[in-house]
């Protein structure tokens, strides 16, 4: 574990954010009469002993917006006066630092010598304009900078440099991703670079792919993909085409190696390194924004998504959580931030995310805010039973990256409606990555949904998996598309009439496994294992059609499939006796966790029907490895107090009534 990502699991995060630099609100058209002062006074010893008398321990400061380091010098000078206020008392001050805009007209101050080398360091489109900052918000005089540009690079380090030099404990990169297509950068290197990823992932040694998935490989003059109004890429519900993939891994590629080598260099001087790579509600930020969560995550020491679903119900009933967020956070073991501000929320965050409970607004009133401030207080009397939490849950979801980047809707919208049938069923969940392949003997059962892409590799390790005795749900399209992303057909070559009434016969890269063609749903013995297949997820409200706003995965479309019923009964048998089962009338989420560093076991219980103000009952059942010897129940509202239970051979049952926002147990408390 990396030094940084200790020291945030031993600290906690309870934050504030003074997002914005005078200059920029006032650009903006949002500043006050006293909006200069009010940021010179968010910098004093005054205030930073006050944050640090209410719980925050870390401060999100203003230092680079992308106006230039000469221009901005001024106020990173008092910000580096802050930096030694808030280490006398104890808080950390992350630079928040844009890593998605730049302002060129005062940026060209940096280099006196040559200003115009700033238009080096600019994104453009294909007509050659600059590439907007866009984010609906008409901020014409900031643009998108070009991941590929080396002066940009430079630059950025410089920057980082400065902030950590002058006391930052770490960067909070702001507006990590890259906008939807047509904004990508599209500048003549931009091209050649693109040109160059295809010749070397489809040509020389690598023809026989390029010659599969393209018909040739011979790739001297291919082009970025152009669109136009008659090929508008937000309706393109499916990427298909070989070169409008190729783009997207070239995105991906290129924009997440920057942000490798900003983290790297970051953790070689000692500091800490966080990503806000979500900026929109619900969208598949794999093809809109060129994000790789296992390139960005495992790089990163905190992750910021800023669009959370936001907590409660839909119009239709339907519980909206944001467990899906923490869950990949989770992942990756490092803190996801959110905006939690409300007691119910940071009760969420308690029970599901690696390592932050929740945020200070500038501005907001202690008295009035009598919850919040109690929470802070028991979070860091109790955080570690949040920070080393490890879940013990049984079942992980697979994240196919290829899949989730050329599907813009259908495995998108497939995770999310299997993951909120989890959630509702009462059935913890992990999120697993191909990094997690190797290690799934942790898991009893795996679902891997619509990953029509998925590899002959990752089948086989899952393959073997199943085989030792493991539980495999398999759902629609998944296994359909080989590594070159031809359809999978049981006749390889058609030699004669007769083959053409076979040539369409489907074939599966799990066939050799189950010996099934997955054309139906079935379920079946296979090794020591099981494996099941569903054919298609009927989903209870679709995205409307040609309908260019609906490119997200709106809170509206958040249900669990008409088709549960059929879902369920496979993932009764294949996971028919639980570690926990919760049995309660209200929306409940939980979870069963391990602490990694005393071994006490923690049952969360949160209740998403405290959004109603309606409280809970629930009784739990559940499985330890030793024997259970008390059981302890913590909350910010309640006092620390024994709780009743019947010991069972290898665990435990314990009813609870009136639960509010969440119950908080631990098992064998020490």
């Amino acid at each position: 574990m990396r030094p940084q990502k200790k020291l945030l699991k031993e600290q906690g995060i309870t934050y504030v954010g003074l997002w914005e630099p005078p200059y920029f609100v006032k650009q903006l058209g949002s500043a006050s009469q006293n909006t200069a002062s009010m940021c010179d006074f968010f910098k004093t010893e005054e205030y930073v002993r006050h944050l640090a008398g209410l719980g925050v321990n870390q401060i999100w400061c203003n230092f680079s917006k992308g106006y230039g380091l000469k221009f901005e010098h001024a106020e990173q000078v008092k910000i580096r006066r802050m930096c030694g206020c808030a280490r006398k008392h104890g808080l950390m001050v992350l630079a928040y630092c844009t890593g998605g805009s730049l302002t060129p007209e005062t940026l060209r101050r940096d280099f006196p010598g040559n200003p115009g080398i700033v238009d080096d360091m600019v994104a453009r489109r294909a007509d050659g304009r600059l590439c907007s900052y866009g984010n609906d918000a008409y901020q014409v005089w900031r643009c998108r900078p070009d991941y590929t540009s080396p002066v940009y690079m430079a630059w950025q380090k410089r920057v980082i440099k400065k902030a950590l030099d002058f006391g930052c404990h770490g960067i909070h990169f702001d507006n990590t991703d890259v906008l939807s297509e047509p904004a990508a950068c599209r500048c003549s290197r931009c091209a050649r670079m693109f040109r160059e990823f295809v010749r070397t992932k489809y040509g020389g040694r690598n023809a026989a792919a390029g010659m599969a998935r393209w018909g040739r490989a011979d790739f001297r003059f291919v082009t970025v993909p152009w669109y136009d109004e008659w090929n508008d890429p937000v309706m393109q519900r499916e990427i298909e085409g070989a070169n409008s993939q190729a783009w997207l891994l070239f995105r991906q590629q290129t924009f997440n190696a920057c942000l490798a080598e900003w983290a790297d260099y970051i953790h070689s001087l000692g500091g800490i390194c966080e990503y806000n790579c979500g900026k929109s509600l619900g969208f598949n930020y794999r093809a809109y924004s060129a994000i790789n969560d296992e390139i960005v995550l495992d790089k990163a020491d905190i992750f910021f998504n800023e669009s959370a679903y936001p907590l409660g119900y839909t119009m239709r009933g339907a519980p909206i959580t944001r467990v899906r967020e923490h869950k990949i956070a989770q992942a990756f073991d490092i803190p996801m931030i959110t905006y939690n501000d409300s007691s119910h929320q940071m009760a969420e965050a308690f029970a599901f995310n690696p390592g932050m409970l929740g945020m200070w607004s500038m501005e907001d009133r202690p008295e009035l805010q009598k919850d919040r401030l109690a929470w802070f207080k028991f979070y860091h009397k109790h955080k570690h039973y949040q920070t080393w939490q490890e879940s013990l849950a049984e079942t992980a979801v697979y994240m196919q990256h290829e899949s989730l980047t050329f599907s813009i809707f259908g495995a998108y919208m497939t995770q999310c409606a299997l993951t909120q049938l989890l959630q509702e069923e009462r059935i913890p969940f992990n999120l697993a990555y191909k990094k997690d392949l190797a290690g799934l003997e942790r898991y009893k059962l795996l679902i891997v949904a619509d990953a029509f892409c998925l590899t002959e590799a990752e089948a086989a390790a899952i393959g073997v998996w199943v085989r030792k005795g493991g539980h495999l749900l398999t759902v629609g399209r998944t296994g359909e598309r080989d590594d070159n992303f031809l359809l999978r057909t049981k006749l390889k070559e058609v030699r004669s009439v007769a083959d053409l009434s076979r040539a369409h016969e489907p074939e599966n890269v799990f066939t050799p496994l189950t010996g099934e063609s997955y054309t139906r749903d079935f379920i079946k013995k296979v090794g020591r294992g099981m494996a099941a297949h569903i054919t298609k997820l009927v989903h209870a409200e679709e995205p409307r059609v040609h309908d260019r706003s609906e490119w997200m995965i709106r809170p509206e479309l958040l249900h669990r499939p008409e088709n549960s019923a059929a879902v369920m009964k496979y993932i009764d048998r294949l996971l028919p006796d639980r570690n926990i089962a919760v049995v309660s009338g209200a929306d409940l989420l939980v979870d069963l966790c391990r602490r990694r560093d005393t071994g006490e076991g923690i049952v969360h219980i949160f209740n998403v029907a405290w959004a109603k103000g309606r409280t809970a009952d629930a009784t739990v059942t559940f499985r330890w490895n030793t024997p259970v010897n008390s059981l302890t129940r913590i909350g910010w509202d309640i006092r620390e107090a024994p709780v009743k239970f019947k010991a069972l051979p290898c665990g435990a049952v314990f009813k609870l009534k009136g639960i509010r926002e969440s119950a908080v147990v631990i098992v064998n408390k020490e």
